[in-house]
């Protein structure tokens, strides 16, 4: 090997050095010996002069083994037909008609009196496989590719490799195209597929899990359709599958449902009844798991991710940290599968602005429709599921409106669900997807009217006088569920039944908006009491008084609003003052002047020298609550 050390700045740049260098197979000692050639350089104060002569030579021997492989090729089998060998770990592909190409293992050569010897790709590839969505129509290619030793599939739509200018977007996942070769590689690989009609297999794909034509096939169970939404869902759908041993899985899960805590084995019921809103025709829901303290949410919503998923960080269990169209996306995916969320305090700000939109849209079933580039429009999202979350809040106390809430099954984690939480959540990250496949094979044999009976039972059972359908509906959905997991998956014959489970069916006059917005007066009037004293120390700002008056012959404690300090309030807990207005008009929780439609009347407020217009609400609570002082206040 050539001196370095004796090397001076009028002979470091000898060719010798680096024919040597370049000569070096071994990549490791390759890189040793530039190294080397580098700090005499830097020594020699020549390191631009050197590193600039290093890649020269460098591009020439890579010209040079173009060329060797060129030939190469050219001289080898295969001028008619592909020659790629199969790779280290077996896997290998039949030889296709590739006239007017060489395609070896050394790459793929034009083999054309114009471009005779020109370069398509520099390793193995050919398309394999063409899938066809069902739900729009396009088509998706899979290209089989061969970089050092390994076979790769890659899927992509037809139109980016019909294009020089949009074939190139291969190259980041591995494939050796660049705007030099982009016109031959577009060339070959259309010239294969046209050639090998009867080795390319055409397949029906789906963007979407579960139920597919008309509940024919179930993705990802069944082969006989394909899933072609990789390229955007890749570790969404990567982790769909089976790991672990079922049997434990099934065994621990067992033990939960005979420990007497609710939550498991409502998160269980509510993954698996996904699947059912589909059969049934039932409308999507929303399972939210809510708790202060730290009883395991996050593991409930992992069990339930376990059933068809691996419910490990960043894999199945996505977050808000999202947009409303992201995560319409991931329903649409999804589509019967139950889409699985952590932690509603960790929300985008979009979505923190429109709880109420947000719940609608997942509950709707359907994304919004929206125009592409073209002016046309885009395929609609839809999909049937359950949406599984969980926080430190009620999801209702982000959402105002008692149309999204009664859409929302609110279950509250109290402490030590679990006898061992890191257990649990360590368990179902080694073990899981193993009982959703067998729970929809359960579901494959029955015949759907029986599960629409046993439905329709379940909401007989659980209906009440103040109940809503909304929320039955989806109970029962749950209760049907956990019925068929009973005795498909568990066969332990405990199966949740409608008294178990009847505590989490909100009152609909507790969601009706305008009782909400009145609770929420009350509430206020019970914590800020200060602002309810002409007497309060300066700085506290006065909305009004609270006394008691003689209403249609009974004393009633009643709060005089001043009309602003009442609109602002109801405006800062999100509700609207007209709506309200005639809520407690109709509720007689009013004391208005004769035929004032705006719920006011005019009458002295404690601390006020002349008359003014008030909204004066009577003060109903169920025990006995606030303390009213008794006072004399009279009403001009």
């Amino acid at each position: 090997m050539i001196d370095l050390k004796a090397r001076d700045a009028d002979t470091i740049l000898n060719r010798d050095i680096y024919t040597e260098l370049i000569a070096i197979e071994d990549e490791f000692d390759r890189v040793d010996r530039e190294n080397e050639i580098i700090s005499r350089a830097k020594a020699l104060g020549m390191v631009k002069r050197v590193t600039d002569t290093m890649k020269r030579y460098e591009g020439v021997e890579r010209r040079r083994k173009n060329e060797e492989r060129r030939t190469k090729a050219m001289t080898s089998r295969g001028a008619q037909v592909t020659a790629f060998t199969m790779d280290d770990d077996g896997t290998a592909y039949p030889d296709m008609v590739c006239t007017g190409w060489y395609a070896t293992d050394d790459g793929v050569f034009a083999y054309s009196s114009d471009i005779i010897g020109m370069p398509a790709c520099y390793h193995p590839i050919l398309p394999v496989r063409r899938l066809q969505n069902i739900e729009t129509g396009e088509e998706q290619i899979v290209l089989a590719f061969k970089r050092g030793r390994i076979w790769n599939e890659l899927t992509v739509p037809k139109a980016m490799i019909a294009k020089a200018s949009t074939i190139t977007e291969l190259s980041k996942y591995g494939v050796s195209v660049n705007s030099e070769n982009a016109r031959l590689l577009v060339r070959y690989l259309a010239d294969v597929e046209n050639w090998n009609d009867d080795l390319i297999d055409l397949q029906r794909s789906s963007s979407k899990l579960g139920w597919r034509d008309n509940r024919r096939y179930f993705l990802p169970y069944d082969p006989g359709v394909s899933f072609d939404g990789l390229s955007r869902f890749r570790d969404l759908y990567s982790s769909v599958h089976s790991a672990g041993d079922p049997e434990i899985w099934t065994s621990h899960m067992k033990e939960l449902r005979a420990s007497g805590s609710i939550e498991p084995r409502i998160a269980l019921a509510a993954s698996f009844a996904s699947v059912l809103l589909r059969i049934t025709g039932s409308q999507c829901f929303v399972v939210d798991f809510w708790g202060t303290t730290e009883g395991g949410k996050t593991v409930t919503i992992m069990i339930a991710a376990s059933v068809w998923a691996d419910p490990a960080d960043s894999q199945y269990i996505g977050d808000f940290k999202s947009t409303d169209v992201a995560l319409e996306t991931r329903c649409d995916m999804l589509n019967s599968l139950p889409m699985v969320l952590d932690d509603t305090s960790k929300v985008s700000r979009r979505i923190r602005d429109n709880w109420e939109g947000l719940v609608y849209d997942i509950c709707s079933g359907k994304g919004k429709s929206r125009s592409n580039k073209d002016l046309g429009q885009n395929r609609e999202y839809k999909w049937n599921n359950v949406t599984i979350i969980n926080g430190e809040r009620p999801l209702s106390s982000y959402v105002e409106q008692g149309g999204a809430i009664n859409r929302i099954l609110e279950v509250e984690c109290g402490e030590q669900i679990y006898r061992d939480p890191h257990e649990t959540a360590e368990l179902v990250k080694a073990h899981y997807g193993h009982a959703g496949k067998i729970f929809v094979e359960a579901v494959r044999g029955m015949d759907p009217e029986e599960i629409s009976r046993t439905m329709v039972d379940f909401e007989q059972r659980l209906e009440g006088p103040d109940t809503m359908q909304k929320q039955i509906n989806a109970m029962a959905a749950i209760l049907t569920a956990d019925k068929i997991a009973t005795e498909s998956v568990f066969r332990d014959g405990k199966a949740l039944q409608p008294d178990d489970v009847r505590e989490f069916l909100t009152d609909r006059h507790a969601v009706a908006d305008g009782a909400r917005a009145y609770q929420y007066i009350l509430d206020t009037i019970d914590s800020d009491k200060g602002h309810f004293d002409d007497s309060a120390p300066e700085g506290i700002s006065q909305w009004g008084e609270v006394r008691r008056e003689q209403v249609n012959g009974e004393i009633e404690a009643v709060c005089n609003f001043y009309t602003t300090s009442f609109s602002e309030l109801l405006k800062r807990g999100g509700f609207e003052r007209r709506q309200f207005i005639s809520w407690a008009a109709r509720r007689h929780l009013l004391i208005t002047d004769k035929d004032r439609a705006d719920g006011t009347r005019v009458c002295r407020i404690a601390g006020d020298t002349k008359t003014r217009r008030a909204v004066s609400i009577i003060l109903k609570y169920d025990d006995d609550f606030m303390k009213v002082p008794d006072n004399d206040n009279v009403f001009d």
